[in-house]
């Protein structure tokens, strides 16, 4: 064998350990991420048994219709009937405790993943684009944008749903309240 054939065959071996190398790190790296996300779906499902055992408590407290609206509830926000209103997001911890508020400041508001979202949720259980709130009809409306785990309001999956005061929320596995104050 010449020397070129040679230096050949060992640039060959080279390059192969080389490749051989650099994608048992990539391997290493994603058995790392997937491990993330083994535990974030364990979290996950815990969560889930957590909202079916919510389900079998009693229902909170609803206010009756009232007369004078019509027979239409009165703690479901109407616009042309209370046009100055506040809707405020409050995110929950395990124990119920606030972790931080945020202010409906317009409409459409969107919620989920994406930086772009009005409300920012870091948590793989959401969708990029998850639900938004919107005007519809004369009132306002939690609407899911077409993710997999829909919304969970009082531990019912809904599609979409008309926003109320002291109204619980699941996102993923977040816990949401959703408080209407008027001016």
């Amino acid at each position: 064998m010449s020397i070129l054939s040679q230096l050949g065959v060992i640039v060959l071996i080279a390059a192969i350990v080389f490749i051989l190398i650099r994608s048992n790190r990539q391997l290493a790296e994603a058995a790392e991420e997937g491990e993330h996300f083994v535990d974030e779906w364990a979290l996950r499902e815990i969560r889930k048994a957590e909202l079916s055992a919510r389900r079998d408590r009693p229902e909170r407290i609803r206010k009756e219709a009232d007369p004078e609206n019509d027979g239409l509830p009165e703690n479901v926000v109407y616009l042309n009937r209370s046009p100055d209103y506040k809707i405020f997001i409050t995110e929950l911890d395990e124990r119920r405790k606030p972790v931080r508020q945020i202010q409906v400041h317009k409409l459409p508001f969107t919620m989920g993943r994406a930086p772009e979202n009005d409300l920012v949720i870091d948590d793989l259980c959401v969708a990029r684009r998850h639900c938004r709130i919107i005007e519809k009809n004369h009132c306002i409306i939690l609407e899911d944008e077409g993710s997999r785990n829909k919304l969970a309001v009082g531990g019912n999956l809904q599609a979409s749903t008309v926003l109320k005061d002291h109204m619980y929320i699941d996102l993923g596995g977040r816990e949401f309240l959703i408080t209407i104050e008027n001016e």
